[in-house]
Parts: structure tokens; sequence; C-alpha cells
């Protein structure tokens, strides 16, 4: 069943766009008043994860009539989601404890490989590959690897669910549930809500799933986008300015679908230049990088990242990724490169 050629490339563009998202949902704070930070890295980009599994779970159902597309699309995630997950969470290791101290060293002019301490336990070389049973992979962004790796894995009874009915069960369970289990142990509270099965991302998972076993149309009048887009914001502004952590839980839940509806029909379906869509995978997996790298950069420089440097901040990073993404394709040789980006 092959996809349209305008929701493949609404798919392509609405990846570059979450992946931009995420990128700034990870930027640290950059002031506690910050109205970048609040209304867009923490309100806007929470669409972005919601998309992704949706996604998936939209590219997957196109091959349940198949014979053996189970196992075909367990060793096929294995070999482009876990082994990129495992080389990504070495390197960011690396990037960590000896890349980043050796740049300090550099900067302040001291030994080069003083403070460049190497020490594996158990616990690391579980979190490295992305095996621990209680906490994220070393590179923690990866947990949405992880946890849609499960998803492949329990896509056979996913797809049973898919109904609007169950999707609306789990949903509701997440929304009634989620400040209870954010209230749980760390160790806990990852295993339920990020580790292996988040309510919340199971539900836009078998959501794709049915949006695709259906064939149902993906496409909705310019003004019902501007008018879902519309609302989807008003309740975004009202949660961030409520205060109150279980309402502000609680408007997300309405907003997030309802915002992701709205931004979808108006994306436009004419694929944007290869440069962004092909970077998708590469933002994703190297935007800590660099993050990792500029913030310290940005803070000798600045007495104080305000919200334009925090956007600019941002947009060097993701700038950074681009080039970086682009650099892989054209200097790596095709295998080396399908290894590290998982083939995308």
């Amino acid at each position: 069943m092959k996809i349209a050629p305008d929701i493949s490339a609404k798919i392509s563009n609405m990846g570059i766009i979450c992946a931009f998202m995420v990128l700034f949902i990870h930027l640290p704070k950059s002031s506690p008043t910050s109205y970048v930070y609040t209304i867009f890295s923490h309100g806007l980009c929470e669409i972005a994860v919601p998309f992704f599994f949706a996604a998936s779970g939209y590219l997957l159902a196109g091959h349940f009539n198949e014979d053996g597309w189970y196992g075909r699309a367990v060793v096929k995630r294995v070999r482009t989601l876990y082994v990129p997950m495992v080389i990504w969470c070495l390197m960011y290791f690396l990037w960590t404890y000896v890349f980043i101290p050796m740049f300090a060293n550099v900067m302040r002019g001291g030994d080069l490989f003083a403070n460049v301490k190497l020490h594996v336990g158990m616990g690391t070389m579980a979190r490295l590959l992305a095996l621990h049973p209680f906490a994220e992979p070393y590179l923690g962004v990866l947990w949405f690897v992880k946890t849609l790796l499960v998803f492949v894995l329990l896509s056979p009874l996913l797809k049973r669910i898919s109904t609007p009915v169950a999707i609306l069960v789990l949903y509701v369970m997440q929304l009634i549930l989620g400040p209870y289990l954010g209230g749980t142990p760390p160790p806990l509270r990852f295993t339920l809500l990020k580790g292996y099965f988040p309510i919340c991302g199971s539900a836009f998972f078998c959501l794709g799933m049915m949006l695709r076993i259906r064939n149902a149309t993906l496409e909705l009048p310019l003004r019902q986008g501007w008018t879902l887009l519309g609302v989807g914001l008003a309740l975004m502004f009202l949660s961030k300015i409520s205060g109150v952590p279980v309402f502000l839980h609680r408007v997300t839940f309405f907003y997030i679908p309802i915002l992701l509806a709205g931004i979808w029909s108006l994306c436009p379906s004419k694929r944007l230049p290869g440069l962004l869509t092909n970077a998708a995978f590469g933002v994703y997996l190297m935007h800590m990088f660099a993050i990792l790298f500029f913030l310290p950069v940005f803070r000798r420089i600045f007495d104080e990242i305000d919200e334009l440097r925090y956007v600019l901040l941002g947009l060097l990073c993701f700038g950074t990724c681009v080039g970086a993404s682009w650099l892989a394709r054209k200097l790596f040789p095709n295998r080396l490169h399908a290894i590290l980006f998982g083939g995308r």
C-alpha cells in the first residue's frame, strides 16, 4: 500500500520541523521568565514526539498486508534503530568524557588530557547498550528509539487495538494517570512513561496505524487547519499561564492533538529541499552533541543568555546538525552512512 506523494512529502516536511522542535525542547532554560522557552520550547514543540510516534505507526502499517511483515519489520528496526542507537550512545560517552574535557583544557591553556577519565561500570555499560531496565540509553534523547523498538515488537497486539475506542481509552488513561505516574520514583517513572510503554505514545502509534489501515483521508480544508491551529494555541497559552501543575497537565493533553492536526493540515505538501528533509534523523541524533559544545561557548562569551541568544543558540545548533548530516552523506561511504543513520 503505497503512500500518496503529497502525504509522503508532508511526512518528510513534518519530520524536519519536529526534529527542529525536539532540539529546542532540549535547550536549557534561558531565564526563569523566558517566554520563548515556556511558549515555544515547552509549548508548541510538544507536538514533536507525538508526531513521530504517529508517523512511525502509519509507515509500519503499510506493510501489514505483506507476507512475513512482522519478521522483516523487527529485523529492519534492529538494523535501522538499535544499531545506530548503540553507536551514538558510545560516541556521546566519548564526546562527554574525552572530547569536551580536552576542548575545555585547550580553552584554559592547560594539560590536554587533564580531567579525561574513563570508567565504565555495569550500569554505564547497560545504558551504552540501551539494555538498562530502569534508565534511559546513555544518550538520553534516544529513549524514543528504545520505546519505538518495543512498539514494533508489540505491533501485532497494537494492530488489534488500533480502533477509535481503544485509542481514546489509552489517551484518557494517560490524561488521568499521568500526574500520578509522574510522582513515582524515577526508575519506575522512566520504565512506565519512557522506557517501554508510554501510554500516550502508544495512543499516537496506534492512531497512525489506524489511519493507514483504514486508508483515512489525511487532508483537511485550509480553513479548518487555521481553526485548529488557533484553538490549539489558545489552549496552549491557557495551560502555560494557569500555574496549576495538574491543570497544566490536563490542558496539555487537549491542545497537543489539536495543534498537531492544525500544523499537519497547514504543512506544505510539496517536499522541502533534500538538504533539510534528509537531515531529520541526523538532527535528532546529533543535536545534544551540538548543544553540549556550543552552550559553554555562549556562556563564556555572554554574561547572560537572553531570549534572542537562546534562539540564536538553537538556530546555530540546528544549522550545525543539518550541515554535519549533509557532510556525512557526501563524505562517508554509503554503507557507513547507512549504519550510522539507519539508512536515512
